[in-house]
């Protein structure tokens, strides 16, 4: 099919008297009727319904289509992770010695369209190795399960044990010696099991997770955050009958926009920075999207690329019966 022209979506959206129509139409309506929109498995960012609906009346894209609404409605992003682009892009954080880029973190998906998720395994780990104790490295702290980072603390005998092994360390009183001896050293920094497991949970500050008289530079490490608590990236909160704090789960969004489709391989020519300031950005509420202004400095007559609306909408959409049903009353 053939993909509808302008002049067909401009019969309605540049019609102030349908657009009227609409709105009053609209506020008929319950909200769930315009959530019809399917998310085929993806995480969507959930944007609320403008009061008047999406009935603005423009002409074309470059002239006077409204702002994209997460930049029109000043939102944001509600997720708990706490994560600083700036800081991430900047001269003091570097992997083998060489300072990140987006794509060390924003990989495309097979069809080059999207990207793949973002994982702590695939992208965080390599730098945010969650060690906690610095005279063995090697010992670290697993991740996603707060049950299982619980087990881990109060298993850690057992853990240092198996690190003797295969250190090397074959006789069991030699075995026994190592463990003896690694417990005590924190214990200088904990009083006790239940202190050491707040400290894991709940310090953002990362010089909390050090033993007395050691730092990241004697330890031989290259960041700050390998020696943080859950609190330097989570938002952790005191626990229930159980005594389990709680870390508030993480949502990435794989879709923005989703009344409209962007098409990353069709934008490989153009920077990331052209288009999304990751640079200045310190908070995770930030929405670095493009505005609509970025857009047009290529989708417009004078940018020269195509700005017709089927370029970013598609017309059909899947409606259930309950939609149908409610939009036709």
């Amino acid at each position: 099919m053939l993909p509808p022209a302008d002049a067909e979506c401009h019969s309605c959206h540049g019609s102030s008297s349908t657009m009227e129509a609409s709105r009053r139409k609209g506020e008929q309506l319950p909200l769930s009727a315009f959530d019809f929109r399917s998310t085929n498995g993806a995480t969507i960012f959930h944007t609320p319904r403008p009061v008047n609906g999406y009935t603005a009346v423009f002409n074309s894209f470059a002239e006077n289509h409204p702002d994209f609404q997460i930049h029109q409605q000043k939102l944001k992003d509600p997720n708990s992770l706490i994560f600083n682009h700036a800081l991430h892009l900047g001269e003091s954080v570097n992997r083998a010695g060489q300072r990140l880029s987006c794509a060390d973190c924003h990989a495309p998906d097979a069809s080059g369209m999207h990207f793949q998720p973002i994982t702590h395994a695939k992208h965080c780990q390599s730098c945010h190795a969650l060690q906690f104790d610095a005279r063995n490295p090697q010992m670290r702290i697993p991740h996603g399960d707060p049950a299982n980072v619980r087990s881990y603390l109060r298993s850690l005998p057992t853990q240092y044990a198996d690190l003797a092994r295969r250190s090397g360390i074959t006789a069991q009183a030699d075995t026994e010696k190592f463990v003896a001896e690694q417990m005590r050293h924190l214990r200088e920094r904990a009083l006790n099991g239940e202190d050491l497991e707040r400290q894991i949970f709940f310090a953002a500050d990362p010089s909390k997770q050090l033993a007395p008289g050691m730092s990241v530079t004697s330890a031989g490490l290259s960041t700050r955050a390998q020696f943080a608590g859950c609190a330097y990236c989570h938002e952790v909160k005191p626990g229930g009958a159980d005594g389990l704090p709680r870390v508030t789960p993480v949502s990435i969004p794989d879709r923005w926009l989703v009344r409209g489709e962007f098409n990353h391989a069709k934008h490989v020519i153009v920077s990331c920075a052209e288009c999304h300031a990751a640079a200045s950005s310190r908070a995770t509420a930030d929405i670095i999207l493009p505005t609509k202004q970025s857009c047009t400095e290529c989708h417009s007559p004078k940018g020269g690329v195509a700005q017709n609306c089927s370029t970013c909408h598609s017309f059909h959409t899947a409606r259930g019966p309950q939609a149908r049903q409610l939009i036709a009353r």
